[in-house]
């Protein structure tokens, strides 16, 4: 996948424009989300609920530190207990209940 000249050009404006002070504290926030999403992922686990899955996350362009792959951001999914499917399933019912059902 080829990068336009466009979406070049506004990343270059974006770094010069950018202090290596606000990188570093953009990187800290994006670091700081994914640990809050983590540890509350971990914490609804215990409690039967499925993880909550961020849409918004701008991760697939980035470099992930650990490993330099491009968006390797997402953790891996693990099996679920029943009991956490069998939430997942009933939040999904709720969800596509009419608004005059019970």
């Amino acid at each position: 996948m080829a990068i336009t000249p466009i979406i070049w050009i506004k990343e270059l404006w974006k770094w010069l424009v950018t202090s290596k002070y606000v990188r570093a504290l953009e990187a800290e926030v994006e670091r700081l989300r994914a640990e809050n999403r983590a540890l509350m992922n971990s914490i609804l686990g215990i409690a039967g609920v499925p993880p909550v899955i961020a849409q918004n996350e701008p991760t697939a362009g980035r470099l992930d530190a650990k490993t330099n792959v491009r968006g390797a951001g997402a953790a891996p999914l693990r099996r679920r207990s029943w009991q956490q499917v069998n939430r997942a399933l009933e939040i999904e019912a709720a969800k596509k209940k009419e608004p005059g059902q019970v």
